[in-house]
């Protein structure tokens, strides 16, 4: 390996770990996953420059940018289209005080839910939703309650006799839209079933990070009636991909040789999806956990493999600990 070039590495990565990544990739951390390399077809030296690089080009998201994209996520996709559509319907008028109290009923008809089981990471993120952005927690239901409060809108009216408008929207939170299986799946679950009970309401899905492709297949599979992300990543993120990022375009060595090193290895810790989840070639973790559309070199844990985690994953399915 260039020792000169592995310094260079080692420095962005050290910078990184210092100002981003909130420790998880310290000296000690780097050496250990470094260990997991040199048992292929590439030199070990250069197996160990080409997982430095891909690293020294990781894109993690800490607790402090997951903070600011949700409050992005709020004000650019909840609150602003809101006050556009509002000045539209009002002759795009610029008094505040009319604006101020219709904004604040559209926001009060508004559910947040996160998307996926109650232990998922889009319930995870709706104490902080809810926090960086000052809402009450009355704004929040999980989704039986959003089946009874249709129910209760549906039934319900004032003393003059005119029907409530009590909830008119729903807002499903997640952290990463990949593939977008995950939420299709979902949504065929909960969605219909909220059509069902008031074909007329908007469903809304929005992440903080996602594939246009993943994107894409939400929007032309799931019922939504606006799909949409904070951070979008498009093809260039996937790594070795022609247009890819990550390597020049005179550097078509390296990106096969990078690729090469993360087929091999992946295809013994990650048989099935050895350059990620359905191929998605990502270097992409957020502080809670890292998703398997991953390179898995970077958080695969197999104690069979002897594999040593940088950016550890937790999956859905876990064997309980019953060491205690």
């Amino acid at each position: 390996m260039s020792k000169e070039l592995q310094d260079k590495l080692i420095s962005q990565v050290k910078i990184l770990n210092e100002t981003i990544w909130e420790g998880k990739a310290n000296e000690q951390s780097i050496k250990r996953w470094l260990s997991n390399f040199g048992d292929s077809p590439i030199d070990e030296s250069e197996e160990k420059l080409c997982a430095l690089y891909l690293l020294s080009r990781f894109t993690y998201l800490g607790s402090r940018e997951i903070k600011e994209s949700l409050r992005s996520l709020y004000r650019d996709l909840v609150v602003y289209p809101i006050i556009s559509s509002l000045r539209r319907s009002l002759n795009n008028t610029s008094d505040l005080n009319v604006l101020s109290q219709r904004l604040q009923d559209e926001l009060n008809a508004i559910k947040f839910l996160g998307a996926g089981n109650p232990s998922e990471s889009g319930a995870h993120l709706l104490y902080y939703f809810r926090q960086e952005n000052r809402l009450d927690k009355k704004a929040f239901v999980h989704a039986l309650e959003a089946f009874k409060l249709l129910e209760k809108s549906n039934s319900a009216t004032v003393p003059n006799g005119k029907e409530t408008n009590s909830v008119n929207r729903f807002v499903f939170i997640d952290d990463f839209c990949g593939t977008g299986t995950q939420a299709v799946r979902y949504a065929g679950n909960v969605v219909s079933e909220l059509r069902t009970r008031s074909p007329d309401c908007l469903i809304e899905y929005y992440v903080l990070a996602g594939t246009s492709t993943g994107l894409d297949y939400v929007r032309e599979n799931a019922g939504f009636n606006r799909v949409d992300c904070v951070i979008e990543l498009d093809s260039s993120f996937k790594c070795f991909e022609s247009d890819s990022r990550y390597f020049d375009n005179n550097d078509e060595k390296g990106r096969l040789k990078s690729k090469e090193l993360c087929s091999n290895f992946g295809s013994i810790i990650n048989p099935r999806h050895p350059l990620g989840h359905e191929n998605s070639q990502l270097l992409v973790a957020f502080s809670h956990n890292t998703p398997n559309n991953t390179l898995p070199i970077f958080w695969a844990e197999n104690d069979n493999n002897k594999w040593n985690a940088i950016f550890r994953r937790y999956p859905k399915s876990l064997a309980p600990n019953l060491d205690i």
